[in-house]
């Protein structure tokens, strides 16, 4: 899967206009990543939360906006990878989308 780079500038001009950056990419018909960066107003290591969401939703903490970047570009390519491994969470099993009554 290829994705466009996160661009640092890009998200430090959002995050300091609005507080907040969001990209939503589309790498598989009707499958879209979303991520986001967002200003937390916490000090330390929880100043920025990463969230990158395509049925699983993988979140973070970050104490600078290039850390959270780099969290995000990692959870970005993550998600193609295991579900090309697993599938998507929501599924049964990897050869199974929906439970039987009789599933645990």
């Amino acid at each position: 899967m290829s994705f466009p780079e996160i661009r640092r500038a890009e998200v430090r001009e959002a995050i300091d206009r609005s507080g907040r950056w969001e990209r939503h990419e589309e790498w598989r018909i009707s499958t879209v990543t979303s991520l986001l960066i967002e200003r937390t107003g916490e000090p330390g290591y929880r100043r920025y939360r990463v969230q990158v969401e395509c049925d699983y939703v993988f979140k973070a903490r970050c104490p600078t906006l290039s850390r959270a970047i780099e969290i995000a570009h990692v959870y970005e390519r993550l998600v193609p990878r295991l579900w090309q491994a697993h599938g998507w969470p929501s599924w049964a099993s990897r050869s199974q989308l929906e439970a039987g009554e009789d599933t645990i």
